[in-house]
């Protein structure tokens, strides 16, 4: 074997010096695996500036205005009678099948009862507050408005009566349904719109509007309920009016002359008006067009424009806002 190798060694080192070549010529033979030339990602840029307010707050916004209809409609709400229920409330009874055309007898002139198959939902006025009744059996014991809705849908997804309603998971602002931007073009009368305020101590983060129906969605503890299935409401009900300006709206903005809806730390409790502790500085991170209810003694839902954005205090403490200019050109 030794005597092989000394007098083939040669031959030998040429047939591994050719195998070699020819794995090499294989390998370049290869089809070559492209590799995808980066693409720039597109960074988001204010899309505008609002010049300095005297007290050396600048707004920055970075979203669009809206698209926008040339008119919107106006809400009148429900409030406590003897003739009808808000429409909250209608909602409530009809999550229990309770029928709310007409109430039962009742004893008292200040108690309203509405009887169903299974539910009798009992009103006193003019307190609001209200007992759910299975048979003769309280389900529960006597809650305020402010309470009792959800309370109850517990209480019966609980007794296996109703079924989930919708969760929507949230930040620090509520996020619901679509913005009116993003709408179909020329689909202004069919939307969802957002914002934090309330209906007689509901929180109310959106209205939903298609023809002459609302959709009201409410919150508490993080989470977004659904409430009203497109209850009508009559055409004598609504107005129409003239929106404001974009520009106008943006200068009114600029002046000082929104309203707050929400101002939050930056672990999103709620923190002192900026009437007391003002910001230096304020970006508007989302503007939308809203249905505002204020629960107090006016009786409609007014469209106005929503501005949430984040800013920084002149003590140097973040801020988390949500502020509304009224969005109609008259007065109601």
């Amino acid at each position: 074997m030794k005597n092989f190798l000394k007098k083939n060694w040669f031959l030998i080192l040429l047939a591994m010096l050719a195998t070699a070549l020819g794995l090499f010529w294989a390998y370049s033979r290869l089809p070559k695996r492209e590799v995808p030339t980066p693409v720039p990602q597109a960074i988001e840029t204010p899309s505008s500036r609002f010049s300095e307010k005297p007290e050396g707050v600048t707004y920055t916004i970075v979203v669009p205005a809206p698209q926008l209809p040339d008119r919107m409609d106006v809400f009148t709400l429900e409030r406590f009678s003897k003739d009808s229920l808000p429409l909250y409330l209608q909602a409530l009874a009809s999550e229990f099948g309770i029928p709310i055309s007409s109430p039962s007898q009742a004893p008292r002139d200040d108690l309203l009862v509405w009887d169903g198959p299974t539910f009798s939902l009992a009103l006193n006025l003019p307190s609001g507050s209200f007992d759910l009744y299975k048979g003769s059996q309280k389900v529960a014991p006597s809650f305020s408005l402010g309470s009792a809705r959800q309370y109850a849908i517990d209480k019966a997804k609980e007794l296996g009566l109703v079924r989930d309603v919708a969760v929507v998971d949230v930040g620090s602002f509520v996020v619901a349904g679509v913005h009116l931007e993003e709408a179909p073009p020329g689909n202004a009368e069919v939307f969802i719109v957002k914002v934090q305020a309330s209906i007689n101590g509901f929180p109310l983060v959106s209205v939903g509007q298609s023809q002459n129906h609302v959709e009201f969605r409410l919150t508490k503890g993080g989470e977004i309920t659904k409430i009203g299935y497109n209850m009508p409401v009559p055409k004598a009900s609504m107005g129409s009016f003239r929106l404001k300006s974009w520009d106008r709206v943006v200068a009114q903005l600029q002046g000082g002359e929104a309203q707050t809806i929400s101002i939050k730390d930056a672990e999103g409790n709620t923190a002192a008006p900026l009437s007391a502790q003002p910001l230096t500085q304020a970006t508007i991170t989302k503007s939308y067009l809203a249905y505002f209810d204020s629960g107090e003694s006016q009786t409609t839902l007014q469209p106005v424009f929503v501005f949430e954005g984040t800013g920084t205090t002149t003590t140097g403490e973040a801020r988390i806002f949500a502020l509304y200019v009224s969005a109609l050109e008259t007065g109601l």
